[in-house]
């Protein structure tokens, strides 16, 4: 009886280490997960649109294609927080094969003018923006990407603290300017009854004036 305590116990505690090595692994493995913007991008005639954004987990690192063409992650001051060089393949490799014998007898290479490429950029959670330039470094394409930024850093807040804050002086200057209209209303129907008495005794006078000439 106590040796199939003590065997239980043992295979309790394998199954215990087992479970913990388990949960270890698989912390690990989600704490190594890697983030990236997959972006598919439409080329047409040295254009580029992009027709899709979103981000993409995995677990192993992902690469593109080298190439001359480098898109670059911008935070929101301005600074570079990567550089992917990346390809568009625009020329096709063809070979001619004879029927019968099954042997290439021929082939040539043509450009194509349009394709469809998906590019993977590591995330950031400060990026705004990703700038994509051609192999003579011009830019081709802006991409905002504020929508999926985590950190948003203080200096915008207090920019838009600040226009707030303008605009809380405008609704004052504005009640103020309303508070003080009253006022020039009163002025000036002050004055103009102060003229229709004039005009009144002016009249006035004129008419005793004529009456004693009569």
């Amino acid at each position: 009886m106590g040796n199939k305590k003590l065997y239980f116990g043992r295979g309790m505690s394998k199954v215990l280490i087992f479970v913990i090595v388990l949960l270890i692994f698989s912390f690990s493995a989600y704490a190594q997960t890697n983030h990236y913007y997959k972006i598919n991008l439409a080329y047409q005639n040295g254009d580029l649109s992009a027709t899709s954004v979103k981000i993409e987990p995995s677990l192993n690192e992902i690469k593109n294609p080298k190439g001359k063409y480098v898109a670059e992650v911008v935070s929101f001051d301005n600074k570079i927080l990567n550089l992917t060089f990346f390809d568009i393949p625009l020329f096709v490799f063809w070979d001619s094969v004879d029927p019968e014998t099954g042997k290439i007898v021929g082939g040539g290479m043509f450009e194509r003018n349009k394709t469809n490429i998906t590019l993977f950029i590591p995330y950031y959670g400060n990026g705004q923006e990703i700038n994509i330039y051609d192999k003579e470094l011009n830019k081709k394409l802006s991409i905002s990407i504020s929508s999926y930024a985590k950190e948003i850093p203080s200096i915008k807040l207090k920019t838009e603290m600040k226009e707030e804050k303008i605009s809380e002086e405008k609704k004052v200057s504005m009640i103020a300017t309303e508070k003080s209209n009253p006022s020039v209303v009163y002025y000036s129907l002050g004055g103009g009854i102060f003229i229709l008495i004039l005009l009144g005794m002016f009249l006035s006078k004129r008419k005793t004036k004529t009456a004693g000439n009569n």
